[in-house]
């Protein structure tokens, strides 16, 4: 007797498009299928766990396929009953909240909106090969990935701009010394061990003399890269954009008031209309944009807010407006006071922003925020679920010359050069003894003014979650950056500038 009444078995079923299945030696990555861009549809953004083969081939099935077909695949490639799969898929259709599921004494975490059902036809999803799911040996440990998730080639150092809140490292200017050649063979070794991305910056992308061709290169591998930029592109570079099918580009926009945004970039006067002209024409070819702004002590102000506002709503194109806070930085951070934004105003442009409801505004960042009491015990449970940096731990960064580091803000820190992609691959970099040993630095080569250096939780909190070195190096100073993690309960930071 057939399980699935009729209209069951009329509908179509797929693994939800926002999420990614990736093979990992022994375990499963079950993630977000974009690392930066924001899911319009509501999917589970943050969700990144590790999953059981067996439910990872159940996954696989999903394809898009009639789920009548899709249950009954997954039973037989695991030879268990289709009632036993229909109802471990039916808890994840459409399920509005994450769901806990024990398996062999293993507690797994599904995200919201799993899978996605349809009565109509459903464009299908490519399949990973089944062989890749199986493992002669599992390892379900949370733990740094087996082969990095995300990979970013940083282009050069050179920008269109000069803006005064820049947290870059400005002593370098350097285009891309790395052979076009060779960055092909990185994007096609990304593409052969299912990396979820690998994304392009700046500097400024379009002064890389090859960004046509290596967008085209991208695209070859089914990787779609997150450009930003701020300089203006002319129509012609723009219908090559909208042919090449880049869904998406986004654009910085501090400001629309003419003199403060010429103050705030350094540029010349007639910058502003030609951004202006950039945005109408993307438009114009229908390329969707994300606005995004910087708040600093030049813009801080509801006038300059409600500048951008006023004309970004009446782009048809416009994905979202981000509105992020300028940030101290590991390479000015005596000029921190001058070019950061004040608290006060703060609270204006946050009620400003949040009325409004005729475009998608992501402003996190200007919430105001809870005052904590910082005792150690909340300390340690705020600490100990603090999000996974991803530095060296799913994340490389590749510089313009070639060398590798494990953050996009440590540019030539020398104690973060892990490699140099001319002459290694990224998987014998990530495999590299320097990547292991800044996983997880022996707790004896830890400098004895360090808490760490005789902390008895030292191993579990390095092992997992691990520790974020740029706020580390932020807070003390480069040359500590064997410290605690400033969310630590032993960090050496004072209350009062934990609430900060």
């Amino acid at each position: 007797m057939n399980i699935l009444n009729k209209k069951i078995k009329k509908m179509n079923i797929i693994l939800n498009p926002f999420y990614i299945v990736k093979p990992d030696q022994g375990r499963v990555l079950l993630i977000e299928k974009e690392s930066v861009r924001i899911d319009p549809n509501g999917g589970d953004e943050g969700y990144n766990s590790f999953i059981h083969p067996v439910f990872a081939i159940i996954l696989n099935c999903m394809d898009g396929s009639n789920i009548d077909q899709s249950i009954l695949e997954a039973a037989e490639i695991l030879n268990l009953d289709k009632e036993l799969v229909l109802n471990f898929v039916n808890k994840l259709i459409n399920n509005d909240e994450r769901l806990e599921l024990d398996y062999d004494s293993v507690k797994y975490v599904f995200p919201k909106k799993c899978f996605i059902t349809s009565n109509e036809e459903i464009v299908k999803r490519k399949k990973i090969n089944l062989e890749e799911l199986i493992f002669e040996k599992l390892d379900l440990r949370n733990k740094r990935h087996h082969t990095p998730t995300d990979i970013t080639l940083m282009l050069n150092t050179i920008c269109a701009t000069d803006c005064f809140y820049c947290y870059a490292d400005r002593r370098v200017k350097m285009n891309c010394k790395i052979p076009f050649d060779r960055i092909k063979e990185l994007i096609k070794e990304a593409h052969s061990f299912n990396a979820r991305s690998f994304n392009v910056m700046g500097g400024e992308f379009f002064l890389y003399k090859q960004w046509k061709d290596l967008l085209f290169e991208l695209k070859k591998y089914n990787f779609s890269p997150y450009i930003s930029t701020k300089v203006p592109i002319s129509e012609e570079d723009i219908i090559v954009l909208k042919e090449m099918k880049i869904v998406d580009l986004q654009v910085s926009l501090d400001t629309l008031i003419p003199f403060n945004l010429i103050d705030i970039l350094n540029v010349k006067s007639d910058y502003f209309e030609k951004i202006k002209n950039t945005l109408l024409t993307l438009e114009k070819y229908n390329l969707k944009v994300v606005i995004h702004t910087i708040i600093n002590s030049k813009n801080d102000n509801v006038e300059d807010l409600r500048s951008v506002y006023a004309f970004v709503k009446e782009l048809s194109n416009l994905k979202n407006w981000r509105i992020d806070l300028a940030e101290s930085s590991l390479y000015h951070s005596n000029n921190f006071e001058i070019f950061k934004p004040n608290k006060e105003k703060l609270n204006a442009l946050y009620n400003f922003v949040k009325e409004i409801k005729d475009i998608q505004v992501n402003y996190d960042s200007l919430k105001p925020k809870e005052k904590k009491s910082f005792n150690v015990t909340e300390r340690l449970n705020d600490f100990k679920n603090r999000s996974v940096c991803s530095a060296n731990y799913s994340h490389l960064f590749i510089l313009p010359d070639g060398q590798v580091t494990t953050c996009e803000e440590f540019y030539w820190h020398p104690n973060f050069i892990v490699g140099n992609v001319l002459n290694q691959t990224i998987l014998e970099i990530w495999n590299s003894d320097k990547c292991k040993y800044l996983a997880l630095i022996p707790q004896e080569e830890i400098p004895t003014e360090s808490p760490c250096s005789v902390c008895n939780d030292y191993i579990d909190c390095r092992s997992f979650e691990q520790i974020c070195f740029r706020d580390t190096m932020k807070a003390y100073g480069k040359e500590k950056w064997y410290y605690p993690d400033v969310r630590c309960p032993k960090s050496l930071l004072t209350e009062e500038t934990l609430r900060v």
